[in-house]
């Protein structure tokens, strides 16, 4: 379902058709035998070439659980005594050591200008692939075997070599790796990619995708030396065995949308983005940068977040909030909401510029919708790029329209907190009930957030 919403018009690789319904007789081998470990030079990829092959499976058996599942799961080596209770893999095991392996490779620095991602289900793979590229219009391609079942490692003789179109050559590889259920290591690259028809000995047919790098990544400077050439000279090639795929942008795609446009239409495609969001994308210089005071370092925010009942994080990417904010409100239908302030002297559109301090006449108030009171705020942060200190809280909140005395229209967004654990914490509303004369948690206390800060809703 996700992926005829997210991509409607891309055909699904086999990669990941094959992981919906995991075929249990699904082969397996080890590292060596694998046909990624099989290279060659690029201009030996010609019809009538010959070449042995093993097509196996990193991911043989594995299920693809659905992110809500997934997330559900730590991720973490630090972890793995509680991620193999969870899962119910005895310790010791063999799964349970290929687990630590992939855990430990997912937690390695990625190389010298790449990115990457271990990807624990379709959706962040795919927001991955789309962030990385630059662009929604993607497709994937793998090598796809014409038998369910395990094929020998045997001789193949190349029938015909089509090149796959990579824009700029800049890819997304994703190879699948040995887990307890389908977990896929994602990383850029630059390469070469052609699709392959091969015809096995035994009368099996594939149509196997070969990447070639000249870059000098440590995996392919080990290739230059088994082939015995200078790194860097020529193109080296491996296939791709049956579990891993390259994304690619497809032909005359559009990066027109910035990297967080084309996250958000992802992860959230029926949210409008809120303006504390939007004014990030193209800052203007001219903006005023109001003193604020730091109520609490990123750091004395996590430790309240573990003494109180509201979790507290630090955002350092939108990719990170949008993660917090589900996980705290327990699913990713939601919204965000923020302040918009319009001037007249600019038209009736959003403005950057600095208003004065002034007064406001209040000229309409309407409820914002709040299932169950539960709410995230997130709060922008001095730094030197954007950071939003996150929490979850309860209480109400309000959109209100303001009309200021030089003509500026602000919908204003106004939050109102009766809990009483924020009033015998360290946060501004224990200090909000002093200032006002009133008991803690006696009557909601409320202020309008800034625009740089925002509220989070279930819809």
């Amino acid at each position: 379902m996700y992926w005829k919403i997210a991509l409607p018009t891309l055909p699904m690789p086999g990669a990941i058709r094959d992981l919906i319904n995991p075929a249990s007789s699904a082969a397996s081998a080890s590292k060596e035998d694998t046909v990624n470990n099989v290279f060659f030079l690029e201009k030996d990829l010609f019809p009538g070439s010959k070449m042995t092959l093993h097509f196996t499976r990193a991911t043989a058996g594995a299920a693809l659980l659905p992110r809500s599942r997934a997330d559900s799961v730590p991720f973490a080596s630090e972890k793995l005594p509680e991620i193999l209770s969870q899962l119910s893999v005895p310790a010791g095991s063999p799964t349970a050591d290929a687990m630590r392996s992939t855990l430990a490779e997912c937690e390695a620095a990625p190389q010298a200008g790449e990115a990457k991602r271990c990807a624990t289900s379709l959706e962040s793979m795919v927001e991955f692939a789309a962030s990385s590229l630059g662009t929604r219009d993607v497709h994937a391609v793998s090598t796809e075997v014409d038998r369910a079942e395990p094929t020998p490692r045997q001789a193949y003789r190349v029938e015909a070599v089509r090149p796959v179109p990579v824009s700029g050559g800049d890819m997304v590889a994703c190879h699948g790796m040995a887990y307890a259920y389908a977990v896929f290591g994602c990383h850029t690259t630059t390469a070469a990619a052609y699709t392959v028809t091969l015809a096995g000995a035994d009368g099996t047919k594939a149509e196997a995708l070969a990447a070639c790098h000249t870059d000098a990544a440590p995996r392919v400077a080990e290739a230059y030396k088994r082939l015995g050439v200078k790194p860097g000279s020529v193109p080296v090639c491996h296939f791709l065995p049956q579990d891993d795929m390259l994304w690619v942008a497809a032909a005359g795609a559009s990066h027109a949308a910035s990297p967080a446009e084309l996250y958000w239409k992802i992860a959230l495609p029926t949210s409008p983005m809120p303006g504390a969001i939007l004014d990030l994308i193209s800052p203007a210089s001219s903006a005023a940068s109001a003193s604020k005071e730091k109520e609490d370092t990123c750091e004395a925010a996590r430790l309240a977040g573990e003494t109180t009942k509201h979790k507290h994080y630090c955002a350092t990417s939108l990719e990170s909030m949008v993660e917090f904010v589900a996980s705290s409100l327990g699913t990713r239908d939601v919204h965000a909401v923020s302040t918009e302030v319009i001037s007249v002297a600019t038209g009736p559109t959003t403005t950057l510029m600095p208003t004065p301090r002034q007064a406001y006449r209040v000229e309409a108030v309407r409820p914002v919708a709040v299932p169950g009171g539960d709410m995230v705020a997130c709060h922008g942060m001095p730094y030197a790029y954007a950071v939003f200190g996150l929490h979850g809280l309860k209480g109400a909140a309000y959109t209100v329209t303001l009309a200021g005395a030089d003509g500026t229209v602000a919908e204003a967004v106004a939050a109102c907190h009766g809990d009483v654990d924020a009033a015998h914490g360290h946060g501004v509303v224990a200090e909000a009930y002093e200032r006002l004369g009133v008991a803690p948690g006696s009557v909601a206390v409320c202020h309008f957030l800034p625009q740089d800060d925002m509220l989070w809703v279930r819809n």
